[in-house]
């Protein structure tokens, strides 16, 4: 099998081949946060010695912890229901456990805003996205930036040409109100725009 993303959870796969078999898992998604839980519980499930074990998905969901599996169906002739139930309760049990331990570093954490973190990576993840929605917020200022540079230079090239906007706008085959919208920094314009400008500018003048 193909241990899928971080190098903890390849190796918790490795360990327990008999629960991750070939092909059956299809997503592995939580925090090294929950790492012991997980290994505690792979731990209990194989040793309840069932064959029929098959962890399919692990992930988490709602800042809580998700762990299926597939099993037989298993019938009261069995003699085995109370092997089954007590897969469900190892099964809880772990997953109540991630309710109160960090996803990201394992320490005690709480559920907020569909999350559980302790409050140390919890600061640290709304830094994390403070600092990204500045990053954003720059490139939206960059990119204001430069469509008011394009608005002022063909404003001032027409200007400098002598054209009145209709002029303008008659040479490139636009409508006025767009070669206004553009010399007020209102549209996106395009390099072909631009240029067409440009030469009907130097026509002008």
């Amino acid at each position: 099998m193909t241990a899928p993303g971080p190098e903890w959870i390849g190796s918790l796969i490795a360990a327990h081949p008999s629960l991750f078999r070939e092909g059956s898992l299809f997503e592995f998604a939580v925090g090294e946060g929950w790492k012991g839980i997980l290994t505690d519980l792979c731990a209990a499930l194989e040793g309840l010695c069932r064959t029929d074990l098959m962890v399919v998905q692990v992930k988490e969901k709602f800042g809580g912890l998700r762990f299926y599996i597939q099993w037989d169906q298993l019938s009261p002739e069995d003699g085995q229901e109370a092997a089954g139930d007590r897969v469900d309760e190892l099964i809880r049990a772990a997953e109540a456990k991630a309710w109160d331990t960090c996803e990201s570093c394992g320490a005690p954490g709480e559920t907020k805003r569909m999350s559980t973190l302790c409050p140390a990576c919890r600061a640290r993840f709304q830094r994390e996205q403070a600092a990204f929605d500045q990053d954003e917020a720059d490139l939206v200022d960059a990119d204001s930036y430069v469509a008011a540079s394009i608005a002022r230079d063909l404003r001032a090239a027409r200007e400098q040409a002598g054209l009145t906007l209709d002029q303008l706008a008659h040479l490139v085959d636009r409508p006025e109100a767009l070669v206004r919208a553009v010399e007020q920094g209102e549209t996106e314009t395009s390099l072909e725009y631009v240029d067409a400008v440009l030469r009907a500018c130097a026509i002008g003048g």
